[in-house]
């Protein structure tokens, strides 16, 4: 269910950590906080057992499902994610910046039309 380096999840704040090997799938993959103190939580990875050729280059985080705690095939989508950014100099220029890019997430299929 779970990708080879994904090993558990970790406190962002105490030494709490909930093991892939210590718990069961559902546990994991439904984890919120944690309880001992009731920060939030974040994936830790044994990147020593990632295949960099698995590593796939593309627009969308599931290309990188090698280092993702769940593999493609069990993502669900609608065909979301890819979507292109544009300049926007008029902000730079307001802003003194030499760039600026917005991502234009009104492409997405999911009715999003929050850019960011």
């Amino acid at each position: 269910m779970f990708s080879d380096a994904f090993v558990g999840l970790a406190c962002t704040d105490c030494d709490a950590s909930l093991e892939v090997d210590d718990a069961d799938p559902e546990s994991i993959a439904g984890a919120g906080p944690c309880p001992e103190c009731g920060a939030p939580r974040v994936p830790e990875y044994d990147l020593d057992r990632v295949e960099t050729e698995a590593v796939r280059t593309g627009l969308r985080a599931w290309d990188r499902d090698a280092v993702l705690p769940f593999p493609a095939e069990s993502a669900l989508s609608a065909a979301e994610g890819g979507t292109p950014s544009v300049d926007a100099p008029r902000v730079a220029d307001e802003l003194g910046l030499a760039g600026v890019e917005i991502k234009d997430e009104a492409r997405n299929p999911t009715g999003s039309v929050l850019d960011r």
